[in-house]
C-alpha cells in the first residue's frame, strides 16, 4: 500500500501512503479515544445480550489482519482463546519465501522472517479481547515507486513493525464479529506509515463436514493527506478437507480515495492451502492481481510459509 509523496521533486509512477504520526506509541495514545472504543463498547453490549449459537468463535478464513490465514494477513498461526476459557500468551515465528500483503510483495519477492506477540484474554458475555505486536523484515525501496528527480534521494525500509488490538465475540444464529485497530510503521520511509480499522463479521458451520466458515470484512486506512486513505472489502471462504488440513479461498478489493494509490482500485484473490503439525504450521498460498501500477510486485506467484507456535 503506498501513497504518493509530498515532495514535488519525485515523479509518481507508482504511489506511497502517509500516516499523521509516524511514531507507533503516540499513535496508540491517539486511537484509544478515537470513536472506535465507543463502536466496541456498543458491540460488546450487543453480544452480551445476544445468546451464542455455537460453542465456540469461527474460526475464519482472515479473522483480523494478523491471522495469517490469507496473503492479505501478517501474522501466522495464532491461538485462539475460547469464550470463558482464561488468557493466552502465544509466541509465533514465521520464515516465507515472499511476504504479499493484499496481493503486493513488500520484500521485493524475496523471502522474510516475521514474528508476532500476541494476548488474549476472555472478558464477559463471550467477548475476547486482544493485543499483540508484529515485526517483519520488508525490502521497500522508494525507487520501485517514483522516479527520483534532482539528485533527490529516496527512502527505504528494511522492516515493518506493527500493533494491534480489538474485541471479539458471538452473535445469535452462529454468527461472529471482530473490530481491530492496527498501527504500522516502516522505519526509514515514513510516508508507508498507516493506521487500519477492521470490522469483520463470520458465520461458522461447525455441523458441515467441509464447510467451516465465511467471512466478510471491512478495512478503512486513514493518511495524512486530507479526505485521503481508502477501503479494503474481503471475503474469505474456509474449508476443512481432512484434520489438520485447512483450504482458504480469499478475494478483496482495494479502494482508494482522492486518488491514493494513484485512484487505480485493484483486486486480490488467493488460494491457501495450510496443514498444522504439533506447533508447526505450513502454508502454499497462491496468489494473484488484476493489476500493473505495481509491476512485478503485483505479479501472480506462489509462496511458502513456516510458522512455530510458542
Amino acid at each position: 500500500m503506498f501513497t504518493e509523496p509530498r515532495s514535488a521533486t519525485h515523479t509518481v509512477v507508482a504511489p506511497s501512503i502517509e500516516c499523521a504520526v509516524p511514531k507507533l506509541f503516540p499513535t496508540l495514545k491517539r486511537i484509544v479515544i478515537r470513536p472506535y472504543v465507543l463502536l466496541a463498547v456498543v458491540m460488546i453490549a450487543f453480544s452480551i445480550t445476544s445468546p451464542a449459537a455455537v460453542d465456540t468463535p469461527a474460526d475464519t478464513a482472515s479473522q483480523s489482519a494478523k491471522t495469517g490465514s490469507s496473503d492479505t494477513t501478517r501474522v501466522s498461526g495464532r491461538q485462539e482463546t475460547e469464550p470463558g476459557h482464561g488468557s493466552s500468551l502465544s509466541l509465533t515465528v514465521t520464515g516465507a519465501s515472499d511476504y504479499r500483503f493484499r496481493g503486493v510483495s513488500l520484500s521485493d519477492r524475496r523471502p522474510v522472517a516475521q514474528g508476532s506477540l500476541d494476548f488474549q484474554t476472555a472478558l464477559i458475555g463471550g467477548v475476547t479481547g486482544n493485543i499483540g505486536l508484529w515485526y517483519s523484515t520488508v525490502r521497500i525501496d522508494a525507487n520501485d515507486l517514483v522516479t527520483p528527480t534532482g539528485g533527490q534521494s529516496v527512502p527505504q525500509s528494511k522492516r515493518e513493525q506493527g500493533v494491534y488490538y480489538g474485541l471479539s465475540g458471538p452473535l445469535a444464529g452462529g454468527f461472529h464479529w471482530a473490530a481491530q485497530i492496527e498501527n504500522y510503521v516502516y522505519p526509514g520511509f515514513h510516508e508507508l506509515n498507516h493506521d487500519e480499522y477492521r470490522l469483520a463479521l463470520s458465520r461458522g458451520f461447525n455441523g458441515l463436514p467441509l464447510l467451516h466458515a465465511v467471512e466478510v470484512a471491512q478495512t478503512r486506512f486513514k493518511t495524512a493527506n486530507p479526505g485521503g486513505g481508502g477501503h479494503y472489502l474481503e471475503v474469505n471462504l474456509h474449508l476443512k478437507p481432512a484434520a489438520k488440513w485447512d483450504l482458504i479461498g480469499h478475494v478483496g478489493q482495494s479502494q482508494f480515495d482522492n486518488h491514493v494509490l494513484g485512484g487505480q482500485d485493484y483486486v486480490d484473490r488467493s488460494l491457501t492451502l495450510s496443514r498444522e503439525f504439533d506447533a508447526y504450521k505450513v502454508e502454499m498460498v497462491a496468489v494473484a492481481t488484476n493489476t500493473r501500477q505495481f509491476g512485478r510486485l503485483g505479479d501472480s506467484g506462489l509462496l511458502v510459509r513456516i510458522s512455530r507456535s510458542f
